[in-house]
């Protein structure tokens, strides 16, 4: 294509997918944070929110994908998505400050009711961020659909799209967890992301003139072409990764947050591995992916059963080298900055989860290369993947949090998620009947061989970890629920034996007679220091009781 500013044409609308990437994630993050003020920081609350948002991106592409194949200039078509974007964005992040004034009425209304209230933080997150999040699942369908120019480069096109605008989203992960809120606060991030964003879109809406416009589907083809005889079995398969992919996002990190006593910067690092590793997947696998040709059935197949046994091997190998990394952040002399301790952490992490993330990012082409056919129905079928991926991602994130970890533990979640992965790899193996019966073998074998790893490995790690970062001698107590993972460990110290309670790997309080020295002059220092005696008292956190007992010495109260 014809350069504009010195740039070719697919290199031009490359940067500015991985700049709407960007700006994409920033929302994301801005917008989490300020719903969090309305519907507050517990699990259901966050959950509530990351599935409206992947809800609306899946309804997006589905739907504006099947209609983009009947549109000549679909280049435009994004360019005007991009600018519908960030005008919703500059409106919500206006409005959602003041969501409270409707949603918490309803409530209290509600107390009681935790699925009613449930329900209603899901609605009301749906209603506000539906319209943007649409737009944005639509824009890797239109992207592709004005780009991808030839059959014989569809996986390798659509992958290198994927990979940049993922990348953009890691960048948006870093920018906005670590430097743009500390220095700008959430609006100025949000208005930052949308200007970015109206570039973006008047960049695109200039250059996509120079472009010849493609070849639409009649709008009475209600019909795309058929894909591949494996079609349906993919793209089953596609949407049961995005619900695994999530899935163990969310395990790895509340395993994870066990290290750190920061579950913010955790989870920032882990999205920014995940995002990481995607991209880059999917790039190395984008260059191969069209000389697979009708075999990428079969090697998606050999790719989600590596996801599965490399995903437990990976926590084993976090295990073995995060002992050596927090001796480093000791030697360092920063291990009790948790800016940096997070920081070697995220770098160890990066090491350890680099194969199963990077089969992840694999995956993506060789699904579309599988499913997608022709290019008369681009569109209609890359929107029906992604969008199918992203809809499994919301099922996926809900069911970990509250299903998986409540009911078997995170370690056991673990090896679910991964037995789900050898799962569709078997699955899709028997379903692509045109596959060469040496690959179909290899597909069953790989299905079989990640299984028996998943199982032969009996997981220790939340118990073996909790010790380590307490240096306590006895584990009393290790429960895992819908909001975190809490621990009661026995110490030893001075002769005496004392417990300290531990919520996601931060220690909250204990029975030595440093804790409770502190803990009672919470209690008695603002008493003391009152103008008169004070009448009545608010407390806010009990200390195990001991700051509540030790205000009874006060006679006044």
């Amino acid at each position: 294509m014809r350069g504009f500013l010195g740039v070719g044409m697919n290199e031009l609308f490359h940067l500015l997918f991985f700049a709407s990437g960007f700006s994409g994630l920033l929302y994301e993050i801005v917008w989490a944070r300020q719903l969090a003020t309305v519907f507050g920081v517990s699990a259901f609350a966050l959950t509530a929110v990351l599935s409206a948002y992947f809800l609306g991106m899946a309804i997006g592409a589905w739907w504006i994908g099947r209609l983009v194949d009947r549109v000549e200039r679909p280049l435009a078509v994004y360019g005007a998505i991009e600018a519908g974007v960030s005008i919703l964005a500059i409106a919500i992040t206006l409005v959602l400050p003041h969501l409270d004034r409707v949603i918490v009425p309803g409530l209290d209304a509600l107390e009681g009711h935790f699925l009613l209230q449930s329900g209603l933080r899901f609605a009301a997150a749906l209603a506000v961020l539906l319209a943007p999040t649409i737009l944005l699942g639509a824009t890797l369908p239109v992207l592709a659909r004005g780009l991808v120019a030839r059959e014989t480069l569809l996986g390798g096109g659509v992958a290198r799209l994927y990979a940049v605008n993922t990348a953009g989203a890691v960048a948006g992960v870093l920018a906005a967890g670590f430097v743009l809120i500390p220095w700008i606060g959430l609006r100025g991030t949000a208005f930052l992301g949308a200007a970015l964003g109206l570039v973006v879109a008047a960049t695109a809406l200039v250059a996509s003139r120079r472009i010849p416009a493609v070849a639409a589907r009649p709008a009475g083809a209600t019909r795309p072409p058929a894909p591949a005889s494996a079609g349906g079995a993919v793209l089953l398969a596609f949407g049961l990764s995005g619900f695994g992919a999530l899935a163990l996002e969310i395990i790895v990190t509340r395993l994870l947050i066990q290290l750190s006593s920061s579950g913010t910067l955790v989870f920032a690092a882990m999205l920014a591995t995940f995002l990481t590793g995607i991209a880059l997947g999917s790039a190395l696998a984008g260059r191969i992916v069209d000389r697979v040709g009708a075999a990428s059935a079969g090697w998606l197949a050999l790719v989600e059963s590596g996801v599965g046994a490399s995903a437990v091997l990976s926590v084993w190998l976090f295990a073995i080298v995060q002992s050596a990394v927090t001796e480093a952040a000791w030697f360092a002399g920063e291990a009790r900055d948790t800016m940096v301790r997070t920081r070697f952490a995220f770098l160890a992490a990066a090491v350890a989860f680099a194969v199963p993330t990077l089969l992840l990012g694999a995956s993506f082409p060789l699904a579309a290369r599988a499913y997608l056919g022709s290019l008369g129905a681009l569109g209609t079928r890359l929107g029906r993947l992604y969008g199918a991926n992203t809809l499994g991602g919301v099922f996926g994130s809900f069911a970990a949090g509250f299903l998986l970890i409540p009911w078997l533990g995170v370690e056991r979640s673990l090896q679910a998620v991964a037995l789900l992965f050898c799962a569709i790899g078997a699955g899709l193996a028997l379903a692509a009947r045109d596959l060469a019966p040496r690959l179909r073998a290899a597909g069953i074998v790989a299905a079989a061989a990640a299984a028996l790893i998943v199982l032969g490995l009996p997981p220790r790690f939340a118990a073996d970890w909790t010790l380590a970062r307490s240096q306590a001698s006895r584990l009393i107590h290790l429960g895992e629920d819908y909001h975190g993972t809490i621990a009661v460990v026995e110490r030893q110290e001075g002769g005496q034996d004392f417990r300290q309670l531990l919520v996601n790997g931060d220690f909250m309080s204990g029975t030595s007679s440093y804790a409770r020295r502190y803990m009672r002059l919470a209690a008695h220092i603002p008493a003391l220091l009152a103008a008169e005696p004070p009448r009545s008292v608010l407390v806010i956190c009990f200390g195990v009781g001991i700051t509540l007992e030790a205000l009874t010495l006060h006679p006044t109260l």
